[in-house]
């Protein structure tokens, strides 16, 4: 649904270079253009280059774009939405069984059949918008309740599309991290696009920007952590005073006027991914709701209102400035 920003990072390893036994601790750090963005990683190790690591890693990112790319003709994403009758991959039924519990939680805020009108906004600028009543007709095709997921297939309605772009790269940063982890890396993080995971014992201090001025307006220590910032302000133009951004509403067909950014830490970045965009929907009253209800789950929430930024959230208390 969403394209994922970039969080500006500032990464502080506490305690610079770490000394155990004859061994000192190095950080080797690589990126590459990868799903339409800039994808990092970055690695603390001991002993030789783990540059074959870091590769199998890379490797599982391309692996998801592969698949799940709608810019692709032959990912499992386009083929779904031409309607074939097919295995998709495991990846695939994982990121789709996920948007739907997403779009349960957030009460449909987050919702993946929102292909349609992403390709209506798609080419529209400034003084010209689309019409209201295409908008109207496309909009009734929006329902991920009806995405079927039996027998591991997954089918749509004739008409409807869907697009994982707001699910994938955060998915891409947890199979990555885990393959880090399983060749023995013992902390580092994977940044995809700004879907950010961490992994291991050590601090990492993300940048938070401000949603309308240059700049981080917080600071914030993760540890072990995924962290992921939705906003209006990477993909949009302005028309009569007024916005318009990628992240759309599929209860209206019209991009979101609730949150201006919203920032999410949570253990798994894929889940981080939806729900700061599902909240992003929802504005700042009915995401804080939400958010007092899913344990272990800490969010930071932007709005403009009469021109002052409100800011609210559970991530506040531990947040520097």
């Amino acid at each position: 649904m969403s394209r994922r920003i970039r969080i500006c990072l500032a990464i502080i390893v506490g305690g610079g270079l770490i000394l155990t036994g004859i061994f000192r601790t190095k950080t080797y750090r690589e990126c590459r253009i990868i799903m339409g963005t800039v994808c990092e990683m970055s690695v603390h190790y001991r002993g030789k280059l783990p540059r074959d690591a870091i590769e199998r890693a890379f490797n599982v990112i391309y692996t998801i774009d592969s698949l799940e790319s709608r810019f692709l003709p032959e990912s499992d994403v386009s083929r779904i939405n031409r309607y074939e009758d097919f295995t998709p991959s495991i990846h695939t039924l994982r990121i789709v069984k996920e948007a739907i519990r997403i779009g349960d939680i957030t009460g449909g805020a987050f919702d993946i059949t929102c292909g349609p009108l992403m390709e209506v906004w798609k080419d529209f600028k400034e003084e010209v918008h689309p019409d209201k009543e295409l908008i109207k007709r496309v909009r009734q095709l929006v329902d991920f309740r009806m995405i079927d997921t039996t027998e591991g297939m997954i089918r749509i309605r004739k008409d409807m599309k869907i697009d994982l772009s707001g699910l994938a790269k955060g998915y891409a940063c947890d199979l990555s991290v885990e393959t880090l982890k399983q060749s023995g890396l013992r902390a580092g993080f994977v940044n995809c696009g700004g879907d950010i995971k961490t992994f291991g014992d050590r601090m990492f201090n993300i940048g938070i920007r401000h949603p309308r001025e240059e700049g981080i307006v917080y600071t914030l220590g993760v540890t072990d952590e995924s962290i992921v910032t939705s906003g209006d302000y990477e993909s949009y133009f302005e028309s009569e005073g007024k916005r318009y951004h990628h992240v759309i509403d599929p209860s209206t067909g019209y991009p979101t006027d609730g949150c201006i950014s919203v920032t999410i830490v949570a253990k798994d970045a894929m889940f981080a991914d939806g729900l700061s965009t599902g909240i992003m929907v929802m504005g700042i009253k009915r995401g804080d709701s939400l958010l007092h209800t899913l344990d272990g789950i800490r969010g930071l929430f932007f709005d403009l209102m009469e021109d002052s930024l409100v800011v609210a959230g559970n991530l506040l208390e531990e947040l520097s400035p």
